[in-house]
């Protein structure tokens, strides 16, 4: 067996030297918001979370952020020494001199406030805890009392430390005192693990003191970790290991290693044991039987490893004494450095390739080739620099060569050495061997080799960077301002018809049939149409991509239609429907400063300024479905900050009514993948529901019919860890459907749904606006209502008043008649008596009518009117004369004013007749602008004459009545109808020289039809 084991280690050292690989691992210290370096342990819970117990406390992870739980929260101590989740998803805690406590939706429970664990009075310790196949939990550790705890949560404690006998004395000698540390089940039965290496069954109660013992019988021999494997149990001790085996009557030891120890020891679900070490970092054993402690491999050498735990996802978790956490994810990358023991001269790798036969060969920015090979591992080959900088740009594979590499210094040929016939053509940048003839590029010139060892002959005289083939055989030659074909003998540019070209071109390859990829300094990645030899279109792939890729430095072709690009911003690929992909640091990549990439089968190598990085992409492509969680809430309400955890969220099924003072609000949201290290998208889909009836509002309201017609939400997708939802939430009820997405685009299939109900103040409410709509109504409606009773009340009192001026006038007329009647008797003249009385008495019957009618129609109107100027001509005779015009232009049935120029005509009848000659009086109606006029003109003295003579006669400044009573009518009908009665005199004798007279003018606008007024007002 010895000799056995020397093999496997002799192997193993030679693999290790060959390879010299290490994984790449993602760290998480205090910086990152884990509470101490010091991890004891590493557990995961039932809903995904990552828990881990330091010596300042315990802290909860979902993937983005750390939770701590100190004393503060409940903890007996800061000091968190185990942790452990049983069937009731209880996490039971070991906290450093105190009685095991457990929590539970999101609360600690202690022996204070749980009457089962107060009865079981331990005395502090450090505990372990373990599950048998009837769900019970055991309870060991330090103390002087080990505990069961059944299904029901039913109490069991037994005694420890006990009197346990050496099987092999037969009088009870070499009794020893036994404390229980571990319970593990072999088979079908449970043993006891204690220290001083003793093992103890105690599936049957009543043999529960039988013992057996191996080994070393010092103090110093404690068992710290045990882990069962088949019927293997292996023990871990401070200075040495120890595997067992039970044939299902006795427990025999099977091997040992003093090379290796550890405090911890555990089985990953591959069914491998890890060895945590202080001095050994994370030992892994995949071995079986009893060959299980043979070939071991080591990780994280030089750490002090506490503590080990598989997540669900496979990913791989290492606590630290002083370092904080390692994560090494599941087929994790593989990273090539010097520092891990390889050849190199320098990690800044510049170019890989495949050589003819299948090995990997990459060149680095020293002048040196290395060559990889899976059976003898790598080898370097110097070609040596003039100045310390000496790039190999390229790594051709020729047939007849296993390779022919470029450098900046010279071309070298693993069959010809360093190809001496370079001299005068520049230093080289590029090179593309097809058909045995070899196209280099240089700082100026292009040139072609039809055999490596050939004649060069110069085909482009300048810079060239890149040089391919088409599917077609034709060489195409990229430069500093654009892009060349072998068609034309490299004569045309074809960055002048192409302006996208027109840059520096970085690299050129085939993209399949009739199609190159171009990657350009400027326009980034292109997809160009070629064919015999001409190009016919451009396709800038930035311009269809939501963030464009820049700074491109390498393309390689992939097998299925994708691209892979390498860039100073990691990896990208891009395939025929445009989705992008990226590799970073965040997936293992060694840095994101990548200057080449390669991809063989499902193995993707990257070259990059630290290094090689390896990735196995059939494995890493497939991603288990994660969560995503809503891990926390926090807003501010009254200058109060309010937070809500996890568990809090969850009891409330996610649904959180927020107080109408809720302001900045953020939602706190985590991916339960443990890989991304927190860089995810998260896409949220929302939509705004009715909120309760009592505290709906109106944009709430018109948003949720919104939703019920249209079915359309709002989609938006955010980057980082947290969603704020700015200073102030509008009143709604929002329900959100969020899912994370990690960089490569894997969505989550299990989403969490969050209803967010953001109350609104009360004057947002619409019952609110509603009664004060109702209330406001309400006082307009009696607003509108006392005007409209005082309208009446003015409309009364411009009644009386209309019907006073009426009863003034009609006697005032009649008087002025009565008084012209005298004169037909003095001296008598009875004819005209007769008549004047008997028109005069149709003008008082038509007078009376008239005068209960504020409107005529303008036919009865001019009848009156022609009636009373014949009747002042029956009184003047020969001295009076009168004209009536226009009445034509007016419409018969236009309402006209009643009674409004029977005072005008008066007036001039009785102060407008000539002092000498015959009176002339000439009424005229004009129908202009929707407005009717009447003209009144007389000939006599003038108005401004008449009040001379007035005053002169009688000593006193007279105004005429009738006027006065008319211009009243007047302001009263406009107030009643707002028909705009204008009424104008003139003295034409101030107008024009040599005229006497007045001209009256009376102007109006019809309004409603004559009978709907008279109805209304007769």
């Amino acid at each position: 067996m010895m000799l056995r084991r020397i093999f496997f280690m002799v192997v193993l050292a030679t693999c290790q030297v060959l390879q010299a690989q290490e994984p790449a691992y993602l760290h998480y210290g205090v910086s990152d918001g884990l509470p101490s370096s010091l991890v004891y342990t590493i557990a995961q819970d039932h809903q995904g979370f990552l828990w881990f117990g330091t010596d300042k406390g315990m802290a909860r992870f979902d993937g983005t952020r750390f939770k701590i739980f100190s004393i503060k929260h409940g903890l007996p101590d800061n000091d968190v020494l185990n942790i452990f989740e049983d069937h009731q998803k209880r996490l039971w805690l070991s906290c450093f001199q105190n009685n095991p406590c457990y929590f539970q939706d999101g609360k600690i429970v202690t022996s204070k406030t749980d009457h089962m664990l107060a009865k079981m009075d331990l005395k502090g310790g450090v505990f372990n805890f373990s599950e048998d196949s009837d769900s019970s939990l055991w309870i060991t550790g330090d103390a002087n009392k080990y505990c069961r705890i059944g299904n029901s949560d039913e109490l069991e404690v037994f005694k420890s430390p006990f009197w346990a006998f050496d099987e092999t004395t037969e009088s009870g000698k070499n009794k020893r005192l036994v404390t229980v540390k571990n319970v593990v089940k072999l088979r079908d039965r449970l043993f006891a693990t204690g220290h001083k290496i003793t093992i103890l069954d105690i599936t049957n109660q009543d043999s529960i003191f039988k013992s057996f013992e191996y080994g070393s019988k010092t103090e110093s021999d404690v068992l710290n970790s045990v882990v069962t494997i088949g019927d293997y149990m292996l023990a871990v001790l401070k200075e040495t290991m120890l595997l067992f085996r039970f044939d299902g009557t006795a427990i025999h030891l099977v091997d040992t290693r003093n090379d290796i120890s550890g405090t911890l020891v555990k089985k990953d679900n591959l069914g491998r044991i890890w060895v945590c070490s202080q001095k050994h970092g994370a030992v892994c054993f995949d071995g079986e039987g009893p060959d299980l402690l043979i070939n071991p491999r080591f990780y994280l050498l030089g750490k002090k490893v506490t503590s080990m735990h598989q997540d669900s996802d496979g990913n791989l978790w290492f606590g630290t004494l002083n370092e904080g956490v390692y994560m090494l994810p599941q087929n994790a990358s593989l990273r090539y450095t010097k520092e891990s023991g390889l050849p190199f001269n320098s990690n800044n790798i510049i170019s890989l390739n495949r050589s003819s036969t299948n090995e990997l060969m990459a060149g680095d920015d020293s002048g040196n080739l290395y060559i990889f090979n899976r059976k003898r591992g790598w080898k370097r080959i110097d070609f040596g620099t003039t100045d310390g900088y000496n790039r190999v740009l390229q790594v051709l594979s020729p047939p007849e060569n296993q390779w022919l590499a470029i450098s900046e210094e010279g071309v070298y040929s693993s069959k010809y050495g360093k190809i001496k016939n370079l001299q005068n053509h520049g230093a080289p940048k590029s090179g593309y061997f097809a058909n045995g003839q070899l196209w280099l590029g240089t700082s100026g010139f292009l040139v072609h080799f039809h055999n490596i060892l050939g004649e060069a002959q110069r085909i482009m005289f300048q810079r060239t960077t890149s040089i391919c083939a088409d599917a077609e055989g034709n060489i195409w030659a990229g430069g500093l301002n654009g892009i060349f074909s072998q068609s034309d003998n490299f004569k045309r540019n074809w960055g002048e018809k192409f302006p996208m070209l027109s840059k520096r071109i970085l690299d050129i390859k085939e993209a399949g049939k009739n199609a190159l990829w171009v990657a350009s300094s400027e326009y980034g990645l292109l997809r160009v149409q070629v064919k015999q030899g001409t190009l016919t279109k451009v396709d800038a792939i930035n311009e269809s991509l939501s963030s464009p890729i820049e700074n491109i430095q390498n393309i390689h072709p992939g097998t299925e239609g994708q691209v892979w690009l390498a860039t100073n911003n990691g990896v990208y690929t891009i395939d025929e429907q445009n989705r992008v992909k990226r590799l970073s640091d965040i997936n293992g990549l060694i840095s994101n400063n990548v200057n080449a990439v390669m991809l063989t089968g499902d193995t993707l190598w990257v070259a990059t300024v630290d290094g090689i990085s390896h990735f196995i992409l059939g494995k890493n492509s497939v991603t288990k479905d994660f969560p995503t969680l809503v891990s926390g809430l926090r807003y501010t309400a009254n200058q109060d900050k309010v937070g809500l955890d996890f568990y809090e969220l969850d009891s409330m099924k996610n649904q959180v009514t927020l107080p109408a003072n809720a302001t900045m609000l953020v939602v706190d949201l985590a991916a339960l993948h443990f890989r991304t290290r927190g860089n995810v998208f998260y896409e949220f889909s929302t939509v705004e529901h009715f909120l309760p009836l009592h505290l709906i509002t109106w944009r709430n309201l018109f948003n949720a019919v919104d939703y019920l017609l249209n079915r359309r939400g709002k989609l938006s997708v955010i980057e980082g860890d947290a969603r704020n939802y700015g200073l102030n939430l509008k009143a709604g009820s929002y329900q959100s459907r969020i899912a994370a997405i990690l960089p490569n685009g894997t969505k989550s299939e299990t989403p969490v749904i969050l209803h967010l109900i953001q109350k609104p103040y009360w004057w947002q409410v619409i019952w609110v606006h509603i009664v004060l709509a109702i209330l406001v109504g309400m006082g307009f409606y009696r607003l509108f209502k006392a005007r409209e009773r005082m309208l009446k009340l003015q409309n009364a009192n411009s009644e009386l008043q209309l019907q006073a001026i009426r009863a003034q006038m009609n006697p005032h007329f009649v008087g002025n008649s009565i008084n012209a009647i005298q004169q037909f008797f003095y001296p008598p003249d009875p004819i005209k008596a007769s008549e004047y009385i008997a028109i005069f008495s149709d003008l008082l019957r038509q007078t009376m009518y008239f005068s209960e009618r504020d409107f005529i129609s303008f036919e009865e109107e001019l009848a009156y009117v022609q009636d009373y100027l014949k009747m002042i001509q029956l009184r003047f005779g020969a001295r009076f004369h009168y004209e009536i015009t226009g009445h034509e232009q007016v419409e018969k049935t236009t309402s006209f004013p009643a009674m409004l120029l029977q005072p005008v005509l008066e007036n001039a009848t009785i102060h407008g007749l000539a002092p000498e000659g015959p009176s002339n009086l000439h009424v005229h109606f004009e129908c202009n602008q929707n407005r009717i006029f009447c003209s009144i003109q007389d000939n006599g003295v003038g108005i401004e004459a008449s009040k001379a003579r007035k005053l002169k006669k009688a000593g006193v400044k007279r105004v005429s009545k009738g006027l006065i009573l008319l211009k009243k009518k007047i302001e009263t009908m406009n107030e009643l109808y707002a028909a705009d009665l204008q009424l104008t005199f003139k003295d034409l004798s101030q107008v024009t020289e040599g005229l006497s007279g007045t001209q009256v003018v009376l102007s109006f606008v019809p309004i409603k039809p004559l009978a709907e007024i008279n109805v209304n007002y007769s």
